[in-house]
């Protein structure tokens, strides 16, 4: 139930100001056997970004978006068919 390659890349940017990461990764196609849950799971690759950026000392403001292109696949078989999530929020501190 393993993909025989998969693998990731990932870069992040941290400053004052602001802060920013962009990951990829991928995964070749494999079968998938569990109970009645048999079946191939075709290779996928997705790409997540964050960004954050402080309002002040105790606001701070950000985005997560996982699969930015939107490339619906489903990692097992079975499984949910996964696109593209983007998350917005806003985090306070004391």
């Amino acid at each position: 139930n393993t993909p025989r390659h998969q693998g990731s890349i990932g870069v992040s940017y941290v400053a004052p100001r602001f802060d920013a990461a962009v990951h990829v990764r991928g995964v070749s196609g494999f079968q998938w056997n569990s109970g009645v849950y048999a079946g191939p799971v075709p290779a996928y690759g997705v790409a997540d970004v964050q960004a954050g950026y402080p309002i002040d000392k105790r606001l701070r403001v950000g985005v997560d978006v996982s699969n930015l292109f939107n490339n619906e696949h489903y990692e097992a078989f079975g499984g949910d068919l996964i696109g593209r999530r983007a998350l917005a929020h806003l985090t306070a501190s004391w």
